[in-house]
């Protein structure tokens, strides 16, 4: 396992606090209100992440913002989830992608591009983070190939970021 160091870590100023809620909210399609001063930014590799209460619980990579797993726990969207049976459950908590034989419901307008959260069918708790490959309504129809492109998951070195004092 990889061990991930952080660099840099601050609170947010206003300005960082409104990119991250303005982000997070063009992502997971709600309001976010993270205040500057209460949430710490640091850089881990070459992801730059949101510290809350000593949890990761957003993630910035690239120019997306997204929830992490603990944020998704925490601040649960409406939208923007896959729901995956329970036999792919044991394969994504490990990092694999998330194939459409397995998925077995969907959020309302997810598009290929968007990032998504994927959920077990029995819990609705998340497993998984990512891109989609394709829309929801062909992770739906197809029985083979990717429908998403897992980006941070369970047992990921993220999730098992230590940051308690």
């Amino acid at each position: 396992m990889v061990d991930i160091i952080l660099k840099h870590r601050h609170p947010i100023g206003k300005k960082e606090a409104k990119a991250l809620n303005e982000g997070l909210s063009i992502s997971h399609q709600m309001v976010f209100s993270f205040n500057f001063g209460k949430v710490e930014s640091a850089e881990a590799a070459s992801l730059q992440v949101y510290i809350e209460q000593n949890h990761i619980i957003a993630i910035k990579r690239k120019d997306s913002y997204f929830l992490s797993l603990r944020g998704l726990s925490k601040y649960p969207p409406e939208q923007g989830w896959i729901q995956v049976d329970m036999g792919a459950v044991p394969y994504i908590c490990n990092g694999a992608d998330t194939m459409s034989a397995g998925i077995n419901a969907t959020a309302n307008s997810i598009t290929e591009g968007d990032i998504v959260w994927v959920r077990d069918e029995n819990n609705a708790k998340p497993l998984a983070v990512g891109i989609a490959l394709i829309s929801g309504e062909e992770m739906l129809s197809s029985n083979k190939g990717k429908a998403v492109k897992v980006i941070h998951y369970l047992s990921d070195p993220i999730w098992n970021l230590n940051l308690s004092p």
